[in-house]
């Protein structure tokens, strides 16, 4: 049991750790405990207000740091050039074979390629094309 005595602060005289006072001195000891408690809660206050101040300013750190409401907007302008672009493209295209399908329509009877018409072997007949429209000139 002396192993479980603790000594007065004051007096130094041997007293059990529940009871509320130094018989001889007449000390409260449990406000030893208190303070010391007290000390205890007050520190873990400190650090976890340090550790949410230093939360807060790392997101707002990170926050003050991200573009990405500007690349995002910078992604929605370039998204909307490439619509433009494959709009016009397409506009292109379908301008091009619009004017393509005309040109032929227009063209149809304009030419005709050459034929060639087929001599029988006992007449003296030439063909239409002639020598000249057969080189490779």
């Amino acid at each position: 049991m002396a192993n479980s005595l603790k000594s007065c602060p004051d007096c130094g005289h041997m007293v059990s750790p529940k009871a509320a006072s130094c018989p001889n001195c007449g000390r409260k000891l449990t406000s030893i405990l208190n303070d010391s408690l007290r000390v205890a809660v007050i520190l873990v206050l400190v650090v976890v207000i340090l550790s949410a101040g230093y939360s807060v300013l790392q997101v707002w750190w990170i926050a003050s740091q991200d573009r990405g409401g500007e690349i995002g907007e910078q992604a929605r302008q370039a998204q909307q050039s490439l619509e433009d672009l494959e709009k016009a493209v397409e506009e292109a295209r379908s301008s091009s074979e619009n004017d393509l399908a005309s040109a032929t329509e227009t063209n149809a009877g304009a030419y005709s390629p050459p034929t060639l018409e087929k001599s029988n072997p006992g007449t003296s007949s030439s063909s239409s094309l002639t020598d000249q429209d057969l080189s490779l000139n």
